[in-house]
């Protein structure tokens, strides 16, 4: 197929794409969920989601409740939203000088999104004090915090885990030791929309709560256990 191409296709392409997406069709053609293909630019990607962090400008964009537009739904700490001082709650004006008001929430994003890809992001934003902003913000590294923790009424302790990917297995036992010493009656560990993550941080926080005992057993092609 390869060489048909080569010999008889008389735009231009590029070879390494072409690559990729024949091993893309391949593996996806195996019908298996846990199988699957990433170029390059998506291992980097991925490399960094699993260290729970990723590039952009660390905020989280939602609808506007009350009416047309798009608010920033949450900020996180370590990143240039965040050092920036955005706040939760903010309403979007405009986006490098477009003006965004009434704007649904994806147009925003899409433009927050090419103008993160210029590598620099120009908000104005009515502030939840009623204060009109305006940020300009560098992409950089964004970190998040995959795990959350408190008190429920009644002395229950709540454990909220985001993801297993990097930290999660440390942040969820620090959480659990901080409610004991609190004194909590007991622990409830919410994983809900949890997409999974790293076996090796799983088996960390799991050696960690449960007893001595088999956990599951892994099987290689070969039949080795």
């Amino acid at each position: 197929a390869a060489d048909i191409i080569r010999e008889n296709f008389i735009g231009e392409y590029d070879e390494s794409e072409l690559a990729d997406w024949a091993i893309e069709a391949m593996v996806a053609s195996l019908n298996d969920r846990w199988s699957f293909y990433m170029n390059p630019e998506e291992v980097a990607a991925y490399e960094m989601s699993s260290r729970n962090s990723y590039g952009g400008i660390g905020i989280v964009v939602q609808d506007n409740d009350d009416a047309q537009g798009a608010r920033v739904m949450k900020v996180y700490e370590h990143s240039p939203a965040g050092e920036a001082g955005v706040a939760p709650g903010s309403l979007f004006l405009s986006v490098d000088g477009r003006d965004v008001a009434g704007m649904e929430r994806d147009e925003v994003v899409e433009l927050v999104r090419q103008a993160i890809a210029r590598q620099r992001v120009t908000l104005r934003l009515l502030c939840p004090d009623g204060e009109e902003r305006e940020y300009t913000l560098i992409p950089g590294d964004v970190y998040t915090e995959p795990v959350t923790f408190r008190v429920l009424p009644g002395g229950l302790g709540y454990v909220r885990i985001e993801n297993f990917e990097g930290r999660s297995a440390q942040g969820a036992i620090e959480a659990v030791e901080a409610l004991r010493t609190r004194g909590v009656s007991g622990l409830v560990f919410d994983v809900r929309e949890n997409p999974g993550g790293q076996l090796s941080e799983l088996l960390q926080l799991l050696d960690y709560l449960l007893p001595e005992g088999k956990l599951f057993i892994s099987r290689n092609i070969d039949g080795s256990e």
